[in-house]
């Protein structure tokens, strides 16, 4: 029980990003390395326009065998979110984030678009459902 279905997911990425409600775009820098004797993927990511930076841990739930990912910010915000498995390119995650603002449920869609790009959708329930408020397209740099 390790995370070998994750190391797709190992390398550098970069990001083009848009939140569909305020049509902002932004761009993200990802890597993603093996930590703790592989047990754990660590990442690492910063958006110089949203003037955040995000540590996030990828490993499985030792008891449920559940993916799951621990996500922390430099803005003070932390999430976890499980997911259980890749359900052919998709793998969904849920799961809250805390913030100053409060506790959220939170979810993100994870689609495999090739060796070397993904989509990942979040998005967050509020009071009128599910709103999507990052879709982010990620592409492996070439030199990882």
């Amino acid at each position: 029980m390790g995370t070998d279905d994750l190391r797709y997911f190992v390398g550098s990425w970069s990001a083009l990003a848009e939140d569909p409600g305020t049509g902002q775009t932004f761009t993200l820098r990802y890597r993603i390395e093996p930590t703790l004797d592989g047990t754990w993927l660590a990442g690492y990511a910063e958006s110089p326009e949203q003037g955040v930076k995000v540590q996030d841990f990828w490993g499985r739930d030792a008891s449920t065998g559940k993916i799951v990912r621990i996500i922390i910010d430099s803005q003070g915000t932390y999430g976890i979110a499980r997911a259980n498995s890749w359900e052919g390119d998709t793998l969904r995650f849920e799961g809250e984030a805390h913030s100053k603002d409060g506790t959220i449920a939170v979810r993100e869609t994870i689609t495999r678009l090739g060796s070397s790009e993904f989509k990942a959708v979040w998005e967050a329930k509020l009071e009128n459902g599910w709103t999507v408020y990052s879709i982010e397209r990620l592409v492996r740099d070439p030199s990882h």
